[in-house]
């Protein structure tokens, strides 16, 4: 994957994660971070 790829995986992820703490849906803050966490981490996902 593109470094520009990533980033904007990670920008979109981020922004989930805001999206999910505003509306305090805490399983899917818990899954943004996850996944935030696994990317820099170098883990790819299909969705």
């Amino acid at each position: 994957m593109d470094s520009i790829d990533l980033e904007v995986v990670n920008v979109l992820v981020f922004q989930q994660l805001l999206e999910s703490v505003e509306s305090e849906s805490w399983s899917e803050a818990a899954m943004a971070l996850y996944k935030l966490y696994d990317i820099e981490a170098g883990q790819t996902f299909l969705d």
